[in-house]
C-alpha cells in the first residue's frame, strides 16, 4: 500500500522527521489534533516503565478501514525507540512490497545485511 498517498491534511514523514508522526484520521480525529500539533505518545518500556515522548503531527492518512484510521500511527524508528527506551535495537522490521517480482530483490539486500528474512507469499502470514 502506498501509505504517502492516502494523505488527506499535511505530508507524510521526511527522512529527517525523528519527532514527527502521522495519525490515521479517526485517531486524529478522536484526540481534537491536525497537522502541526503537538502530542504526547505514553508507552511501557521493557523494564516496566512509562515512558513519554511528544511528538509533531505531520499529517493525516486515510486508509480507508475504519479500525484502522482510528488506531494508526506512523513514526520514525528513532522515536519510537526512546519511546521504547531501546535505542539501537530493532527486533522485528517488516517490509511491504508492491510488487511480489520484487521479493528476490528484497530478500537478497536482507541476507547481504545479514538478516535472515521471513517471505510470505501475497495473502499469506506468518503463523
Amino acid at each position: 500500500m502506498d501509505f504517502p498517498s492516502l494523505l488527506t491534511a499535511g505530508r507524510w514523514l521526511s527522512p529527517e522527521s525523528g519527532g514527527e508522526v502521522v495519525l490515521g484520521t479517526g485517531l486524529a480525529r478522536a484526540l481534537g489534533v491536525a497537522p502541526g500539533a503537538t502530542i504526547t505518545l505514553l508507552a511501557t518500556t521493557r523494564d516496566g516503565i512509562l515512558n513519554a515522548v511528544d511528538a509533531t503531527v505531520a499529517g493525516l492518512l486515510d486508509v480507508r478501514v475504519r479500525e484502522l484510521n482510528d488506531r494508526y500511527l506512523a513514526t520514525s524508528l528513532s522515536l519510537a525507540s526512546r519511546l521504547l527506551g531501546v535505542s539501537g535495537t530493532v527486533s522485528k522490521l517488516i517490509v511491504a512490497l508492491r510488487e511480489p517480482a520484487d521479493a528476490g530483490c528484497a530478500t537478497r539486500e536482507c541476507e547481504s545485511a545479514g538478516r535472515r528474512p521471513l517471505v510470505l507469499g501475497a495473502g499469506r502470514r506468518p503463523s
